[in-house]
């Protein structure tokens, strides 16, 4: 049914924290206005502990319209963590997608969220669109980083990432980093964050 309890999702997350996880890509939301301690007391105590939250932005209203979150927060992206990015769904001519969630000062990046393969069950393949598409796509790119420098932060890795964004002329994103999602350039802010 697409829906799970937010009790689950504190043990889901907590469980991959103590095995090892350095990532949770969180591709779901509660929907707006609508603020939870317990979740926030449990994204406060992992980003706390160097792990990378990567948040979906949201998918806009009931209508399809996407929100400015500076303005009305949608959970959990709105928590803003230290060690939190939220992502924003991108098209793969660099524009913001209209169901997308914005918003200059809670969203960090943009990254492709149109038409993205997937899996579903039963072992199948479906194209799908949504932040929940683009959080992964930060996810990725955040292990791959890390892969290449083990040695760095949490912090690192979401500096080197909103550092790294593809700016396209003359239509920043309504993102705090202004762009889309560039790993070789994050890669290399990372490699300057970091020494290497």
């Amino acid at each position: 049914d697409e829906s799970g309890s937010i009790g689950d999702a504190i043990i889901a997350m907590n469980y991959v924290a103590n095995r090892g996880a350095k990532i949770i890509n969180m591709s779901w939301g509660v929907g707006p206005c609508i603020e939870i301690p317990n979740l926030q007391s449990a994204m406060r105590q992992l980003s706390d502990a160097g792990i990378l939250l990567v948040t979906a932005a949201g998918n806009g209203d009931r209508f399809g319209v996407g929100i400015n979150v500076d303005i009305s927060p949608t959970y959990p992206s709105a928590y803003n963590m230290l060690n939190q990015i939220n992502v924003a769904a991108s098209t793969f001519d660099d524009y913001i997608i209209g169901f997308s969630n914005y918003g200059v000062r809670t969203v960090h990046v943009a990254a492709p969220g149109v038409n993205i393969y997937s899996t579903i069950p039963g072992n199948r393949v479906e194209s799908m669109s949504g932040t929940s598409m683009a959080a992964p796509m930060v996810s990725g790119a955040a292990a791959l980083l890390w892969s290449a420098i083990p040695s760095a932060s949490a912090g690192q890795i979401k500096q080197a990432i909103a550092k790294g964004v593809s700016l396209i002329p003359g239509r920043p994103f309504d993102v705090s980093s202004r762009g889309r999602l560039n790993v070789n350039n994050a890669y290399i802010e990372l490699k300057k964050l970091t020494g290497h």
